[in-house]
């Protein structure tokens, strides 16, 4: 019985001084929250972004604004889209009546995602690259 005990005991602080982590692996951080980042839009040159998601499942939704030099280029809009650990994929749209939805697919590596977006069914197509970092 006492060496029961003492393995036991020997167990839990062993885990204890590990960490969890070191036995189970890191866990993945929770998308939910606000990123920031920069991007580099096809027609509209280098900007910076601020998205803010939430999530339900693996579903997820939130809001968006970019800002370029140029005002005029500016915008802002939803996002609704799907996620695993490491992808999310996600249709944005803006609130701009005409303006063009594009989608994105984006990787995700602890804190940081990077992606790329393409417009749908857009009379003057765009595409870009994002970098974002959850703040």
């Amino acid at each position: 019985m006492r060496v029961r005990v003492l393995t036991l005991l020997c167990a839990v602080v062993l885990v204890a001084g590990c960490g969890l982590d070191s036995l189970l692996g890191p866990s993945t951080p929770s998308l939910s929250g606000t990123y920031t980042g920069s991007f580099v839009d096809s027609t509209a040159g280098e900007g910076t972004v601020q998205v803010t998601l939430s999530t339900d499942g693996t579903n997820l939704s939130g809001t968006w604004v970019t800002t370029f030099p140029d005002p005029a280029n500016n915008s802002s809009g939803t996002v609704t889209g799907t996620f695993t650990d490491t992808t999310l994929t996600a249709i944005l749209t803006p609130n701009e009546p005409g303006a063009c939805a594009f989608s994105m697919t984006a990787t995700r590596t602890g804190t940081q995602m990077s992606g790329t977006y393409t417009s749908l069914d857009c009379a003057e197509p765009f595409s870009g690259t994002v970098n974002l970092t959850k703040q």
